[in-house]
């Protein structure tokens, strides 16, 4: 018999949309709401891009993030991260400032880096 994590629940949907993205979406959702005890952690569903990002906070008073789970090996160029933006304005209805990308590695390490929207690469 196959026994489900008690929070699997929360985001089961969410992980059942996307199989294939279902180990990573579960592993971020638990590092932020049991390692790092944010209180509020939802799903929002960015169709255009084929997965699922998540939305929350720590605490009332702190500002709303955008958390895109990903693994390590996953690419991300300037022009999808743009694209990222520009679809989470859409079912937002405002452009965040800034995503967190929760990378996460072999070993269910979770690293956070924060990226902001507008990013362009140096010139040469």
């Amino acid at each position: 018999m196959l026994h489900l994590h008690p929070k699997y629940k929360e985001i089961a949907e969410a992980c059942e949309t996307y199989p294939e993205e279902a180990e990573v979406l579960f592993q971020v959702y638990l590092d932020l709401t049991l390692e790092k005890e944010w209180s509020l952690v939802e799903t929002k569903h960015v169709k255009a891009i084929s997965r699922f990002v998540l939305e929350g906070k720590k605490e009332l008073k702190e500002e709303i993030r955008y958390i895109v789970p990903t693994l390590a090996s996953e690419r991300w160029s300037l022009e999808r991260i743009e694209k990222l933006f520009i679809e989470l304005e859409k079912i937002l209805d405002n452009k965040p400032s800034s995503v967190m990308l929760a990378i996460t590695s072999t070993d269910s390490t979770v690293v956070y880096y924060t990226v902001h929207s507008g990013i362009v690469p140096p010139t040469s």
